[in-house]
């Protein structure tokens, strides 16, 4: 399933037309990839920045500025990216989302987008798995799928003997969808994005944004 298939994105007509010209080309991109071995680092750097992408489009918060060292500030790229995670991605109840949402921005996001993975000084550890390849039934399966399937790991586990944080293409991917059509269920996101798109006003945080 391409993000344009969600069914509550058809409401919106400038929505629609924003997520198939550019977020549909590259879900068939990394579907493509969890159809084959590899492409491990590639895909997780890929899905991060969807998410990235989307908290400063499709995604506004009510409230966009924040407390730091006791004064107010508006909200940083990892913030959007945070706060969108926070209110849509499917969570399962025992979670610990709030360190989950700052470890993929700090060791996974950034570091992937800026550094080589690289971080100074050394971060807590983490892998990038990817397990075998899916199948086309399975692929579709898990995206039709409103609750994570049995063959879909969580998205981020940690070995307690190690203390190292592991990251399941697999799973931020499923979550990554759920994600979307959480969004795409919310009314008020959709009205407000449909008449930001319709403005050509795409990337919310810039004044105009022409595409």
């Amino acid at each position: 399933m391409l993000p344009s298939a969600i069914p509550q994105f058809a409401k919106y007509k400038y929505v629609r037309t924003f997520v198939a010209n550019h977020l549909d080309m590259q879900f068939a991109d990394i579907n493509k990839m969890l159809t084959m071995v590899g492409f491990n680092f590639v895909a997780a750097n890929f899905l991060c920045d969807i998410v990235s992408g989307v908290s400063v489009s499709l995604y506004l918060p009510a409230v966009t500025t924040r407390i730091r060292n006791g004064r107010r500030e508006p909200f940083r790229d990892g913030d959007y990216f945070k706060a969108l995670l926070r209110q849509y991605y499917p969570w399962e109840p025992k979670e610990r989302k709030a360190r989950k949402q700052t470890i993929l921005y700090q060791v996974l996001r950034c570091p992937m987008a800026h550094a080589l993975g690289l971080h100074e000084p050394p971060p807590q550890k983490m892998g990038i798995s990817k397990g075998s390849p899916l199948t086309p039934d399975q692929l579709t399966e898990a995206a039709f799928s409103d609750t994570r399937p049995a063959f879909i790991p969580l998205a981020m586990t940690r070995s307690a003997k190690s203390q190292k944080w592991i990251f399941s293409v697999e799973g931020f991917w499923w979550g990554v969808i759920a994600m979307l059509k959480a969004l795409a269920n919310d009314a008020n996101q959709m009205l407000k994005a449909d008449t930001r798109f319709r403005a050509k006003t795409y990337i919310h945080t810039r004044p105009t944004s022409v595409i």
